[in-house]
């Protein structure tokens, strides 16, 4: 009935004691056996394997891993979303409420889908529709699973999009996805999941582009639907967001299951090695954590430990401007000046301007080379605007880009050049020195180019191809920890945290100044987000890079920035060095955001989250 993607094993291998599932009461999904093959031109890769999960009536249950350990396949094979070619479900039972999901007719199945249970994707700019309004697309939902008519549709789309924290949400219906930030899109996508209220929420990094609070915000919204009986799988590299949400924990490694429990007891007391080393790597606000294990980190050769504190070197912000630093902007790498970023918002059937959103208002930013700042606040305050309006990707309305670097290609002016006076042409040049990680990985990869062509585009486009692309290709796979043999790869064979480290890999292939990291290592689980954060010092200790490390999470920003910048409505409203703002915050909206950091192992937050 499913086609030949699913194919029946005529035996099932005895049960190994660890795979047992763990007895809930009012059983709602019970997963046994689940084996997934994806078949590649290198030969049949073992995404899945015989793994066997549980989850009880308004229960909700961690499933954690490292990047490729097969999360995200597992929750795709319950809906039977897995990609097919190259995917095949070989093995396995998914009953929902008594019936097989991977057997049941493909009518039943779109019922249950968005209605009995409903999944939140981890990439929204791909999931939602670009070519429809936000609006029409809570709408249509709605429309298949109820008899709404389609005011009242409308009204409950906007309630919703107001329960996840939306700001404005009448106005945000009418808007595309692509007008939205990425944190915007994830709460559009989240509405949509939770508004059927559905029995079954299969939550696949759901809170990877938000900031803290609205973090909290949702958590708590799905926790008190966890009260109505709702259950949750909730897929996620923060352990922290698991010790305080969720009631069980499984941890997967290389498609298999290694452990699984009660959250308070993996927490206290873990028994697979790999699974202290995950809590090990897990970044903390203001505690330290204790060593890897060493045993762990020879045999596997991975989760390098985090170091804690940033390098000593000059700042690269002052908290305030002294006449020193006036009168010798030279030191600066990249220097912006009362930097305005405004977009119109227009109504009435001529479309004219009736006001304006101020995504960047009257921003003062400056980087020296070599140097790391860290840019916080909550989705939708202008980070991702600023970050590409200095590197010109984003036309500005008002103030003054000065790029000090040098190179042979440019024509340096005395004291810098100002991109924002240079039209595309001319600001080709100075492109190989202003890059960008973007925040969401799979849709700024082109997903009908091969990881081969990926890499070596823009070293062609400016001449800077040294090796042959194959090798150049690999070259760069290696820096970032991902295997030669993935070069001829597309996009879509790749999990999401690869795909995070092909964008990184592609944004240092051409040796940049300055990078803007938007939310580089979000989709990243901790042991690979280690290994990227050192990669990044690395390189920038190598090469001299300057970074703009924007991020909703203030733990990774401690680890790798020297000074923070806290944006809150298109304004700075505080800067500093990372100690100061972190230990002596003196704006009101930055204690918030602190506040809201959710501490693992933290007895008090966990019950206070919960209700408890």
């Amino acid at each position: 009935m499913l086609g030949s993607h699913l194919v029946r094993s005529s035996s099932r291998a005895e049960q190994k004691s660890l795979q047992a599932p763990v007895r809930t009461s009012d059983k709602l999904l019970s997963i046994q056996g689940l084996t997934v093959h994806f078949d590649t031109d290198e030969g049949v890769v073992q995404a899945v394997n015989d793994l066997h999960l549980e989850i009880g009536q308004g229960e909700i249950v961690g499933l954690v891993g490292e990047s490729g350990s097969g999360k995200t396949v597992t929750a795709q094979s319950i809906l039977r979303l897995t990609p097919r070619p190259p995917a095949r479900i070989v093995d396995g039972v998914v009953e929902f409420n008594g019936a097989d999901l991977l057997t049941l007719p493909v009518e039943q199945l779109r019922r249950l889908r968005g209605a009995e249970i409903s999944m939140i994707f981890q990439e929204p700019m791909t999931a939602l529709s670009p070519l429809h309004r936000v609006g029409r697309q809570l709408c249509e939902l709605l429309s298949f699973h109820t008899d709404l008519d389609p005011t009242a549709a409308w009204k409950l789309g906007v309630e919703w999009l107001r329960k996840v924290g939306l700001p404005d949400p009448q106005q945000r219906m009418s808007f595309y996805p692509h007008h939205l930030s990425g944190g915007m899109r994830q709460r559009v996508m989240i509405a949509m999941a939770l508004m059927l209220k559905p029995r079954l929420i299969i939550a696949d990094e759901p809170s990877t582009a938000l900031d803290v609070t609205v973090q909290a915000q949702i958590f708590r919204l799905l926790l008190s639907m966890k009260e109505e009986h709702t259950s949750m799988l909730l897929i996620t590299h923060d352990l922290a967001v698991v010790w305080e949400v969720c009631d069980r924990i499984y941890v997967m490694k290389n498609s298999r299951l290694v452990e699984h429990g009660k959250v308070e007891t993996i927490f206290k007391a873990p028994a697979h090695d790999y699974t202290r080393a995950l809590l090990h790597a897990v970044p903390r606000l203001y505690d330290e954590h204790p060593p890897l294990l060493p045993e762990y980190v020879r045999s596997h050769g991975t989760l390098t430990p985090p170091q804690r504190e940033p390098p000593a070197r000059a700042p690269a912000h002052e908290q305030s401007r002294s006449e020193g630093d006036r009168a010798n902007p030279a030191q600066h790498l990249l220097r912006a000046t009362n930097l305005r970023v405004w977009f119109p918002v227009k109504t009435g059937l001529f479309a004219r301007t009736t006001g304006h959103v101020k995504a960047v208002d009257a921003v003062d930013f400056s980087i020296s080379a070599g140097a790391t700042v860290g840019l916080v606040g909550e989705s939708g305050s202008g980070k991702t605007t600023l970050g590409r309006a200095l590197i010109g990707l984003q036309a500005i309305n008002d103030g003054s880009i000065v790029f000090t670097g040098t190179d042979a290609a440019t024509d340096m002016k005395p004291g810098g050049t100002e991109l924002g006076d240079l039209n595309q042409r001319r600001l080709k040049p100075w492109r190989r020195h202003l890059q960008m990680i973007f925040q969401d990985p799979y849709s700024s990869l082109n997903p009908r180019m091969t990881v081969l062509d990926i890499l070596t585009e823009g070293l062609q486009e400016h001449g800077l191809l040294d090796l042959p692309k194959p090798d150049k290709a690999v070259q760069l796979l290696e820096e970032v920890e991902l295997r030669a043999d993935m070069v001829n790869r597309y996009p879509f064979e790749f999990s999401g945290g690869e795909r995070q480290r092909l964008n990184i890999a592609r944004a240092l292939s051409l040796e940049p100044k300055f990078i803007v990291c938007d939310e580089a290592v979000s989709a990243l689980d901790v042991s690979i987000q280690a290994q990227v954060i050192e990669l990044l010092r690395r390189l920038q200790t190598r090469y001299g890079i300057a970074y703009l490390f924007i991020s909703h999470d203030l733990s990774v920003v401690r680890q790798l920035s020297e000074q923070i910048l806290v944006m809150y409505q298109g304004k700075i409203v505080e800067r500093g060095n990372t100690a100061d703002v972190i230990f002596r915050p003196r704006h009101e909206y930055t204690r918030t955001l602190l506040d809201a950091v959710p501490v693992p192992g933290d007895h008090r937050r966990r019950r206070r989250m919960r209700g408890g």
